[in-house]
């Protein structure tokens, strides 16, 4: 075997990473009694990533996995449940899993049940297919020149009682390699006897055993990913490297066994206008709907008697924004400019006729709706619990209020004044500190907390009332 150097491989992914502007985190769970783990990769929230590579491994292996992982991300491969397509390839092999019934269901276990087993067993299969399409390509792109010394590596190193070593180390073999998982995909279902082949063995069963160990894998990934945010949050991940990429996630922090809060991050207007879109929609539920077909179409059945599916349908209207802007001196006067710019751009997302945008310092400067939307006046000294009472005339349980400002204020009679508020309350607090100043921090020494007042407000206080959101930038 050739010595094999994957350090510039790991370096080339890890330099393509940054350039991309993600942020990838290594999941250090050193309890090796989870030993049936592999590797995985999450997305955490949008380009924000984590990383888990058994401590069990060490040395070629380790890098090997780390390097599949970061490749998996750079591929777009940890997301891909998300993609539409995605539901293109699960019809895709249906049809196949349908033409193939017979030859499938003899895999089955002798079960008089079986029949109310097949939609769990046909989700299984799926999910294993997937896997090894995602692994042909992510091998494929790899490891092409040097396979057979890449498998040999794996082979020896990873034990036979890991369900997803065959998964792990499938390669194409006989077809290009270089091509996307969805083209191995539809290989894989043409030729779905071979492949079942490779999950259970030559003509091999598939047990519910196998069912459940896959199910017990899954929930292991998921356990150490929670255990990994619970100690490290996805505010302070994005400190690490001081990252310019939307953080839109809300995030649990947890400073002492006493204060625990949640707060959502953001850079830049843009960034801004998808925090005013994504929390500007009232939601109304309606009647039940009955769909006849819903499991037949789906081929979740287990007889010939149709079972209809119910759900409600959920309706969003625009709701009625009321944005209260801070203009006093010390807020930029190009950022007031740019919010009002970034709030027209909502064309067709807020109702603008009956929507308000009201500038305040200490008095009110203007009251304006989104139809009239123009240069705006700024300064004097901050005090905005005036605003806010004077937004309630225009706040309803169907509406949605939003406090932009630099924070720098009384922010106990912020809360004093809003907690008879029913619409949904946003304070998005601007900063041009975008270093790794972590938002307790920045919080610590503004407004109530600053050393001018004397009574500290805890972030928790804040938050309880306002849902949250810090906005970075220093240019605009």
């Amino acid at each position: 075997m050739q010595n094999i150097n994957f350090s510039a491989d790991d370096r080339r992914f890890t330099q393509i990473i940054k350039e991309l502007g993600l942020n990838v985190s290594y999941i250090n769970d050193n309890d090796k009694s989870k030993k049936n783990l592999i590797s995985f990769s999450r997305r955490i929230i949008p380009g924000n990533y984590c990383i888990f590579v058994n401590p069990f491994f060490s040395g070629d292996v380790q890098t090997i996995c780390s390097l599949r992982e970061k490749a998996a991300i750079v591929y777009n491969l940890v997301t891909i449940e998300h993609l539409s397509n995605e539901q293109n390839q699960r019809e895709l092999f249906n049809t196949y899993f349908n033409k193939n019934r017979s030859m499938i269901f003899s895999r089955f276990p002798n079960d008089k049940n079986i029949n109310q087993k097949i939609p769990a067993f046909q989700n299984y299969i799926y999910t294993r297919f997937a896997g090894i399409a995602k692994s042909m390509e992510l091998n494929g792109k790899l490891f092409k020149n040097n396979w057979d010394d890449i498998q040999n590596i794996l082979s020896a190193n990873i034990p036979d009682n890991f369900i997803k070593k065959k998964e792990y180390m499938a390669f194409p073999d006989n077809i290009p390699a270089g091509l996307d998982w969805m083209t191995y995909m539809l290989f894989l279902c043409r030729n779905m006897k071979h492949t079942l082949d490779v999950i259970s063995g030559e003509g091999g069963q598939i047990k519910t055993g196998d069912i459940r160990q896959y199910k017990n894998e899954k929930q292991t990934e998921e356990q150490i990913k929670d255990n990994f945010l619970s100690e490290k949050t996805i505010i302070e991940l994005y400190d690490d490297v001081n990252d310019k990429r939307i953080k839109r996630g809300r995030t649990t922090h947890k400073s002492s066994a006493n204060a625990v809060y949640s707060v959502s991050e953001c850079t830049g207007l843009q960034d801004l206008l998808y925090i005013l879109k994504e929390r500007s929609f009232y939601q109304q539920k309606r009647k039940l709907y009955t769909n006849m077909m819903y499991h037949t179409n789906r081929n979740k059945f287990s007889s010939a008697v149709i079972i209809p599916r119910r759900h409600k349908i959920n309706n969003s209207t625009p709701a009625n924004l009321c944005i209260l802007l801070d203009v006093s001196g010390s807020l930029p006067v190009v950022f007031l400019q740019n919010v009002v710019k970034t709030i027209i751009k909502g064309e067709g997302i807020f109702n603008k006729s009956k929507s308000r945008l009201v500038c305040w310092s200490d008095y009110l400067i203007s009251d304006t709706n989104f139809n009239d939307l123009s240069g705006i006046r700024s300064g004097g000294s901050t005090m905005l619990s005036g605003g806010i009472n004077y937004c309630k005339r225009y706040l309803t349980e169907e509406s949605a209020f939003f406090l932009i400002s630099d924070f720098q204020d009384d922010l106990e009679d912020w809360i004093k004044c809003a907690k008879d508020i029913k619409a949904k309350k946003t304070a998005i607090g601007y900063t041009n500190a975008v270093s790794s100043v972590s938002f307790a921090k920045w919080f610590s020494g503004i407004g109530s907390n600053s050393d001018s007042h004397r009574a500290e407000l805890s972030v928790k206080q804040f938050t309880d009332v306002f849902d949250t959101v810090l906005l970075r930038s220093s240019v605009f």
